[in-house]
């Protein structure tokens, strides 16, 4: 079953576990979106999507800053990548 549809029947903990584990696609694509009310719990992540991979995800707003940072000293790909 994917993450989808666990949500619908019913274990929150799984798709919760896979918010914690990120995409390959690094930090440099991620883009912020609207927390859930339980995320605030953990006030030092954010919810972000990658714009590469669509994937939801749960990470430090500190080391995604940087990576942008970075990202952008490096050259990036010439893909604008929001500041979140």
């Amino acid at each position: 079953m994917n993450d989808k549809c666990q949500l619908q029947h019913g274990d929150p903990g799984h798709a919760a576990r896979g918010l914690l584990l990120n995409c390959g696609c690094g930090l440099a694509h991620l883009e912020r979106i609207h927390r859930r009310g339980w995320m605030k719990l953990l006030p030092w992540l954010r919810f972000y999507r990658c714009s590469r991979c669509g994937r939801a995800q749960l990470a430090s707003k500190r080391a995604v800053s940087f990576a942008i940072t970075a990202h952008r000293s490096a050259g990036g790909e010439g893909d604008q990548v929001p500041a979140p």
